[in-house]
């Protein structure tokens, strides 16, 4: 019964953690996109 609760918590975190890198991720590729567009418009 134990093994099955921690294994359960373990799975839990583990999704967490991989939602939260996604959300990492995504964050710096729309941060790259406006700096780049930044870019853009500072160099025309």
């Amino acid at each position: 019964m134990q093994l099955v609760e921690t294994e359960n918590v373990c799975e839990g975190q583990d999704s967490r953690i991989s939602l939260a890198s996604q959300q990492v991720r995504h964050k710096r590729e729309m941060t790259r996109r406006f700096t780049s567009r930044l870019n853009q418009v500072v160099l025309s």
